[in-house]
């Protein structure tokens, strides 16, 4: 049969006698002049609003793997970025499972408008404390998880864990009022893919940690 040529863009009539072409009606629409033998036609195919939706559902997705009062990774983000970073190949990774000391007594004695000021400067301290490739995660009320990408060595886990429970243990100056509170710190380091028996293991050091008294890390 007769080749069929196919142009992309603009393809509007002539718009007086400088040749210049209309710009489509629809910015969204992607225009197609189809030429084959004698026959020649434009096609309009409506290309922004796949485009948007598929912007909206991405944006949507990102939300619900958001905590909305830190910023921070909730579970469902945590589990989804562990999965997509270890679930196809081994790598080594540390986790540190973080129960913040002392909290309850601010939200009682404060309230929860100070509780939740309070979380924000936590979970902004606990950002500065690691990489870019690291994960911080909020997975519960006063409940913290790090992961720590490609590292290995438990003394190194460690001294990362130290500096959270000295973060954690720093006066917050919140809203005229200071706050003291502290972390207790579960340590568990892997090379294998199976994050979800890590999280397991770094939540059994948490128990161990808080069970030798606060400010520990196990």
């Amino acid at each position: 049969g007769a080749p069929v040529r196919v142009e992309i863009g603009p393809q509007g009539p002539a718009n007086g006698p400088n040749g210049r072409r209309k710009r489509p009606q629809n910015p969204k629409n992607g225009v197609f002049r189809v030429r084959a033998g004698n026959f020649e036609g434009l096609f309009s195919v409506a290309l922004g609003d796949v485009t948007d939706q598929r912007q909206r559902e991405s944006r949507l997705i990102k939300l619900s793997q958001r905590d909305p009062l830190t910023g921070l990774l909730n579970r469902h983000g945590l589990e989804s970025r562990l999965q997509a970073t270890l679930g196809s190949q081994a790598q080594a990774v540390a986790v540190l499972y973080i129960d913040l000391d002392r909290f309850k007594a601010v939200n009682d004695t404060f309230g929860h408008p100070i509780g939740d000021l309070l979380l924000k400067a936590v979970a902004g301290r606990f950002r500065d404390l690691v990489r870019s490739v690291d994960l911080v995660a909020r997975i519960g009320g006063d409940e913290f998880v790090m992961v720590l990408v490609g590292v290995s060595d438990s003394a190194v886990a460690r001294k990362i864990g130290e500096k959270v429970v000295a973060a954690a243990s720093d006066p917050f100056a919140l809203d005229g009022r200071v706050c003291h509170i502290g972390a207790s710190v579960g340590v568990a380091c892997a090379t294998e893919n199976k994050w979800r028996e890590l999280m397991e293991r770094a939540d059994a050091a948490l128990y161990i940690a808080k069970a030798s008294g606060r400010g520990q890390v196990a």
